[in-house]
Order: structure tokens, then C-alpha cells, then sequence
């Protein structure tokens, strides 16, 4: 019997495997030190945070197409600036209209990938939502689904994402600031360098034409 996983230890902890499931167990765990850690380990790691909650099958399959993704990702990646195809805030300002809308929306391509950008209010105060969805011109073979993200702000405090099956991600709580937006590929990299994100208008994004 193979060395027994994260997932099939909290299993047994919690009584969860089959009678000969665990009678394999018990035999492996009997001869295996390195399990027999293992399990200890994980005994703390459940004493630590309580009940084991299971997350939900989209974020498992989210990770999971995200781990695929990473074992075939080049270490060096060209890095792309997306040109900007829409910004609703520059129409806006072009036609003269007072007071800044509630949403601003932005749609960015590079080669055979469009990348579409809303920013919104936040629930918590003084604080943006930034929302969007990878688009594909040609069908990817591995989809769009794990596709990781990376914000920085003005500050280089990164956090990260993923991408669901349709190519959507999210960003929430975010301070009003400039920020940058990396979305990693296999092979090449999307980076909007100066994105703000604020309700205020502050002249047109800059990007590659």
C-alpha cells in the first residue's frame, strides 16, 4: 500500500473509510513511521482548527486545475501588456457627463485572449470590488478554469486568484489605489502594470496600443 495521503488520513481520523479501507490503513499505519507521523500531525493540525469543513466541489476543482496547470508552466514566461480595446469612463468623460458612474468596465486583448475588468464599490466602506473574466478567441485545451491571478498594490502586497471554469475571477476589500494585474499562462503572461481602482476619474488607463 502506497504512503496514505492528507485527504485519506483525515478520512480515517474521522471514520469515514470503508471496514477493509481501514483494516488496510491500520496494517499500513503499523508498518509506515513516516504515516504514523503523518497522522499525528494531521491529529494536531484537526485539534488546531476543529471540525473539518469540506469546501465546495468548484473550489476543489478550481485548485486542482490549478496544481495541472502549474506542473506544465515555463519558467521563463514572455510578459504581454494587453492593449485597451473599451474603457465605459472614457466614453463617459467624452460625452461631458457629470458625477462618476458606479462601475467602471474595461476590456484589454492580447493575442488570442481578451481580458474584461469591472470596478465597483465595495459592502465595506471605502473599500472596491474588482471583478472580471479571461475570454478566449480560440479554444484552450486544458480551458479556462484554474488559471492563476496575481494583484499588487501600490504598496507590492500581492494577493492571488483563480479562475473558474468560464475564465471568471474576483478581487474584494481592495484600498483605493493603482494596482497591478498579472495573469499567468502556461507559456506567457497578461500584465496590466497601472490599473486604478477608485470611483474618482483620473485620465484614461495607459496600456500598449
Amino acid at each position: 500500500m502506497k504512503h496514505l495521503n492528507f485527504r485519506y488520513l483525515v478520512r480515517y481520523i474521522e471514520g469515514d473509510l470503508a471496514e477493509a479501507q481501514r483494516e488496510k490503513a491500520d496494517a499500513h499505519l503499523a508498518d509506515c513511521a513516516d504515516c504514523r507521523r503523518e497522522l499525528e500531525r494531521v491529529r494536531r493540525l484537526r485539534g488546531e482548527i476543529g471540525e473539518f469543513v469540506s469546501p465546495p466541489a468548484e473550489l476543489v476543482g478550481r485548485v486542482l486545475a490549478a496544481v495541472r496547470r502549474r506542473k506544465t508552466r515555463r519558467a521563463e514566461r514572455p510578459r504581454y501588456q494587453p492593449a485597451l480595446r473599451f474603457d465605459s469612463w472614457t466614453q463617459w468623460a467624452a460625452l461631458g457627463a457629470r458625477g462618476a458612474p458606479q462601475e467602471r468596465q474595461l476590456l484589454f486583448s492580447e493575442g488570442a485572449f481578451d481580458l474584461d475588468v469591472q470596478i465597483t464599490r465595495d459592502q465595506v466602506p471605502g473599500a472596491y470590488i474588482l471583478r472580471g473574466q479571461v475570454l478566449n478567441n480560440t479554444p484552450q485545451p486544458a480551458g479556462l478554469e484554474g488559471i492563476e491571478l496575481r494583484i499588487v498594490d501600490g504598496n507590492g502586497v500581492p494577493r492571488r486568484g483563480l479562475t473558474d471554469k468560464l475564465g471568471r475571477f474576483k478581487f474584494t476589500q481592495l484600498e483605493e489605489g493603482v494596482y497591478s494585474l498579472q495573469v499567468i499562462f502556461d507559456d506567457h503572461e497578461i500584465v496590466l502594470d497601472s490599473l486604478p481602482v477608485s470611483d474618482r476619474w483620473s485620465g484614461p488607463v495607459e496600456t500598449n496600443s
